[in-house]
């Protein structure tokens, strides 16, 4: 219980000091944020501004956020809703209902009829796309990227991509998913470098491409026998058909090969995804709900193991074409073991 609602501190900074210790988690099916906001309070303004903060955020629907949190003196629920006005016009109008913070003492509940409620538009944000939006370019036949995907280790580049990183919209992923898959991007990173490979990190060099920009750039890349995996993990609640892990790409591809002999393949049909439809590979390679459930070490140590899987897999597809440039890998997998100092 404590690893999946332990509170996680985090510091930030602001022009006046706070502590917010947030903790998100799921419940019948809709995501919560609990944060607690413990500000120092301002000298010159010290009877004015309150030194804390207990909000609760819900989100019932993926464009609808119900926010409670406390005001001075009183207790705040903030509705806000997003709504399309164009496609490439977005709004999200909010309104906020205001209560006594004592409003349950019995003198205010004698008077049930006449509650001191304040309701308030609170804001109208709109946020419009200027210029020209990038065209999806239609993927070549699967033939084409089959071809190329033989190519891999004929150049030692490689990219990694952490899933729900570009562009993510409101597809987050599973819960925890996606600070974990940034976590086995980086591990993979470190590891690849050390056997000598460049690692692409679109996600890190390149954090405003929009959607249609990275399915073209994977395109391209793939096209030149540059491997593309996406890291992905997924919760119980978004199984498909009773599965978590799994690979998603063409099965004739040679790095798809080598990861489903780890992971299994993911049942679903690679074609109906915009990244394995241009070349790429998905692994769900993870149930995140046990990663919530890790302790520290734990953790890392998972981290660890999945890292040396998949550069395992990597190492194994493209080993004829570096043979034959005279690079030789070692295959055998690292240890899963962790090192005391290890970050």
């Amino acid at each position: 219980m404590l690893g999946c609602a332990a509170l996680q501190p985090a510091l930030e900074l602001f022009p006046i000091p706070m502590l917010s210790v947030k903790r998100e988690f799921e419940l019948a099916g809709t995501r919560f944020t609990v944060q607690s906001n413990f500000e120092a309070n301002n000298g010159s303004n010290r009877m004015k501004r309150h030194c804390w903060m207990l909000r609760l955020d819900w989100h019932p629907a993926s464009s609808t956020t119900i926010q409670g949190f406390s005001a001075q003196d009183s207790v705040a629920v903030k509705y806000s809703k997003g709504f399309a006005l164009s496609e490439d016009c977005k709004a999200v109008a909010s309104a906020v209902a205001e209560l006594p913070s004592d409003i349950l003492q019995p003198r205010i509940c004698r008077f049930c009829d006449n509650l001191p409620v304040k309701l308030k538009f609170d804001s109208l944000k709109i946020s419009q796309i200027f210029g020209t939006k990038a065209k999806r370019v239609p993927p070549l036949p699967p033939s084409s990227y089959l071809r190329a995907a033989k190519l891999i280790g004929s150049k030692d580049v490689v990219t990694i991509v952490p899933g729900h990183w570009i562009d993510p919209g409101v597809e987050v992923g599973a819960l925890g998913e996606r600070e974990f898959n940034l976590e086995v991007a980086n591990m993979l990173e470190k590891q690849l470098r050390g056997n000598g490979w460049e690692v692409l990190r679109p996600d890190r060099d390149a954090p405003l491409l929009s959607w249609e920009e990275y399915l073209n750039w994977v395109s391209k890349q793939t096209l030149k026998g540059i491997p593309v995996v996406e890291i992905h993990g997924q919760g119980s609640s978004a199984d498909y058909r009773g599965l978590v892990l799994g690979v998603i790409g063409d099965d004739r591809a040679p790095l798809t090969k080598e990861l489903a002999l780890k992971f299994g393949y993911f049942q679903m049909d690679w074609r109906e995804l915009g990244v394995p439809r241009r070349g790429g590979v998905i692994i769900e390679s993870f149930n995140a709900d046990e990663v919530l459930q890790m302790a520290p070490w734990h953790r890392k140590w998972a981290v660890r193991r999945l890292s040396n899987r998949i550069v395992s897999s990597i190492e194994r597809a493209s080993r004829q074409n570096r043979v034959a440039r005279g690079i030789y890998a070692d295959l055998e997998l690292e240890s899963d073991l962790l090192h005391i100092d290890e970050d």
